[in-house]
C-alpha cells in the first residue's frame, strides 16, 4: 500500500477541499489518515475512496424557480449545492421536461427520484 505525508495544506490542496472541511473528514473518520508530528500520513488506497465516494455529481433541478436562490445560498456557506431533500424537487419542472424529452427524442421520460 502506497503511502505518502502531506500537511493539511497539501491535502487540501491536493483534494481541492477547503480546509475546514477537510478537517471535518479526518475527524468523522471518512478519509481516514495518520497523525505524525504536523504530517498527515494517507495511503494511495484511503484517497482514492475518498475521492470516489465525495466526488458524487449532486442532484440539482435547474428548471426550479428558486434554483438561483438556493444556489447563492450554498455558495455564500461554502457547501456542495443539491436539491435532493427539497420538497419542490421531485416535481418540479416535470410538466416541461417530459413533454420536451417526449418531442425531443421521441421516447418517454420518467422521473428517478
Amino acid at each position: 500500500m502506497n503511502r505518502k505525508n502531506y500537511t493539511l495544506r497539501e491535502l487540501s490542496e491536493e483534494l481541492d477541499i477547503s480546509l475546514r472541511d477537510l478537517k471535518k473528514h479526518i475527524g468523522t473518520g471518512t478519509l481516514r489518515t495518520i497523525k505524525s508530528g504536523r504530517y498527515y500520513i494517507v495511503s494511495s488506497t484511503d484517497m482514492d475512496d475518498f475521492i470516489e465516494n465525495e466526488t458524487k455529481v449532486p442532484e440539482r433541478n435547474y428548471l426550479c424557480q428558486n434554483y438561483d436562490k438556493c444556489l447563492d445560498k450554498a455558495a455564500r456557506s461554502n457547501r456542495v449545492f443539491s436539491c435532493e431533500g427539497c420538497k419542490k424537487f421531485k416535481d418540479a419542472g416535470s410538466h416541461i421536461v417530459f413533454p420536451l424529452w417526449d418531442s425531443v427524442f421521441g421516447a418517454a421520460a420518467t422521473a428517478t427520484c
